[in-house]
């Protein structure tokens, strides 16, 4: 990682912060604070941002990187700095963590993104375009990065196996009844995925090979078993007549 450093607000913060953590009131008023945040009134914040000044709010989404960024990088360090402690230790904190957190609007706010990024890929921008492909890239590697060795990636499996699972089973029926309709946004990401596949395919004969087919395989047994069930279905029925 680069770790270049330039003062700024954030290393300035850093540094005020350091002095303000030795002191115990500094902390409680803290601790009172974050109990009084009230996340359900952020959807109004935003509104009010938006449509009060919609010039001003174009102006702070113009920043929306840097502070993106600034999130990322903090979300990065405080994942690095939580492996140092012990294992035990962190379970009962992240069981509690995951449980206040609002996973229905989270899934919501990224359902949104994906169909806004749809939107946007059927546009055929190519400045966007190449944008995307270099941040899929950039985010590619970063993964590839911090797994480095045999045991975080057989954790990182089934730590995606445990998350996306779960999660596909609650969209894929709708995604589904979307994505046979012509000219739906659902239909559009699909053919996106499956040309972005083609491509793939060409230059990574591994990946084909030892994660591609057997997803294929899966699917067929599972439309092979789907189409069977069916079958007996109206057996059973046209029989009961």
């Amino acid at each position: 990682m680069d770790e270049r450093r330039r003062q700024g607000p954030i290393e300035g913060i850093s540094r005020v912060l350091r002095e303000l953590l030795r002191t115990p009131r500094f902390k409680a008023s803290v601790r009172i604070i974050l109990r009084e945040l009230d996340p359900e009134n952020a959807a109004l914040l935003v509104r009010t941002l938006v449509w009060e000044d919609p010039e001003f709010f174009l102006s702070l989404l113009s920043s929306t990187p840097s502070l993106v960024n600034a999130a990322i990088a903090g979300a990065d360090e405080t994942t690095s700095q939580l492996a140092n402690f012990p294992t035990v230790l962190l379970t009962g904190f992240m069981a509690g963590l995951i449980e206040e957190v609002d996973a229905r609007r989270l899934g919501h706010a990224a359902g949104q993104a994906l169909v806004l990024s749809a939107r946007l890929a059927a546009v055929n921008d190519e400045n966007l375009a190449g944008a995307a492909a270099g941040f899929w890239e950039g985010l590619g590697a970063g993964i590839t990065e911090s797994l480095p060795g045999a045991e975080a990636g057989q954790g990182a499996v089934g730590l995606l196996l445990d998350t996306l699972v779960p999660m596909l089973g609650s969209a894929v029926e709708r995604l589904g009844s979307e994505a046979v309709r012509e000219g739906s946004e659902a239909r559009q990401l699909v053919r996106g995925i499956a040309e972005s596949m083609r491509q793939i395919a060409g230059q990574n004969p591994e990946f084909m090979q030892g994660v591609v087919v057997p997803l294929i395989d899966a699917g067929r047994e599972a439309l092979a078993a789907s189409e069977a069930d069916g079958t007996a279905t109206e057996e059973d029925g046209g029989s009961e007549k």
